[in-house]
């Protein structure tokens, strides 16, 4: 009997030190706005949502929006929705060809004219997808040298994808000047292949002989300031290759690098401006955009990494 009573006791006692605190926290939501029990969480919703950036006709970008930036953008998903098994399958079967060993010229030529030919049929077969036109073009440029059809494809795939799509806006962008006769034929070749060395030094010097040579090639300068070692250099370089007409690409990152060295140098608030602008503007490219957040979350939140280095462009 003592033992049914203390349980009954128990629970009545629990029953209402529950209905106490649910009293409590019913009557301080009410005169706070929110549970003190959700506070964290809504402390960090807030801070998630808080706007770090709005620009001119009111767009905003929010600290979520930068916090999980990473400046990369999957190429390999722009424009492949609905991709029928067959156009993948040609697809793979034209980039196999690369793969295959060839003992002559004669040989080196044949798969890739091979795999041109598969790749077009899978264009064919995913008219929407950018992938197969620009692998076209870039085999028509880097195997065979030959510009005209390079250029034809790549202005497929900038139709296909007016946002970017890997490197096509600076291909496109040297080879009409290669075409109005501002740069010799084989430059652009010679500007991909020189990005590929690993040594900086080695890369200032080719970068350094090439806008000797070619003063008006915007997309040398961006890399060139990457690679000079004081500020000053660097901005001059970024601000000649902003003179030049650059393409879309080339544009954002050489504003982007600039505006990183404003923030280096303290003016935090022109490097969000510009960075701010690039990020939310609809023209920008994909690309640009994306690396635009990558930079407003270092000027906000510095790292060692990031208040030292210029942006390259790791999509390459």
């Amino acid at each position: 009997m003592r033992r049914r009573h203390f349980l009954i006791f128990s629970v009545i006692i629990s029953v209402t030190v529950l209905a106490a605190w649910l009293f409590i926290s019913s009557k301080h939501f009410r005169t706070h706005g929110e549970s003190p029990y959700l506070t964290g969480e809504v402390e960090a919703e807030q801070a998630r949502q808080k706007v770090v950036y709005r620009d001119a006709k009111g767009r905003q970008l929010t600290e979520e929006e930068i916090a999980d930036a990473s400046g990369w953008v999957d190429w390999d998903r722009v424009g492949s929705e609905n991709i029928s098994f067959h156009a993948m399958e040609l697809f793979r079967a034209g980039m196999s060809q690369f793969g295959k060993g060839s003992r002559t010229v004669e040989e080196h030529d044949a798969n890739a004219y091979k795999a041109i030919e598969l790749l077009k049929q899978a264009s064919a077969e995913a008219p929407a997808w950018p992938t197969p036109p620009h692998e076209i073009a870039r085999t028509y440029l880097m195997f065979f040298h030959d510009t005209e059809n390079a250029e034809r494809f790549y202005r497929r795939v900038d139709k296909l994808a007016p946002h970017g799509y890997f490197d096509t806006k600076v291909a496109l962008d040297c080879l009409r000047r290669v075409r109005s006769r501002e740069l010799d034929p084989g430059i652009y070749e010679v500007y991909i292949t020189d990005r590929y060395w690993i040594d900086s030094k080695m890369k200032r010097s080719l970068f350094e002989k090439l806008i000797k040579q070619y003063p008006k090639f915007p997309a040398a300068w961006k890399e060139l300031a990457v690679y000079r070692d004081t500020d000053s250099s660097k901005l001059e370089a970024i601000e000649r290759g902003l003179s030049e007409n650059p393409d879309d690409d080339t544009k954002g990152v050489l504003l982007i690098n600039k505006a990183v060295i404003a923030a280096r140098q303290g003016d935090r608030s022109m490097a969000l401006r510009i960075l701010g602008d690039l990020a939310l503007d609809p023209e920008s490219t994909s690309f640009v955009a994306a690396l635009a957040k990558v930079a407003i979350r270092n000027t906000l939140h510095p790292s060692e990494a990031g208040a030292k280095m210029l942006y390259y462009d790791p999509n390459w």
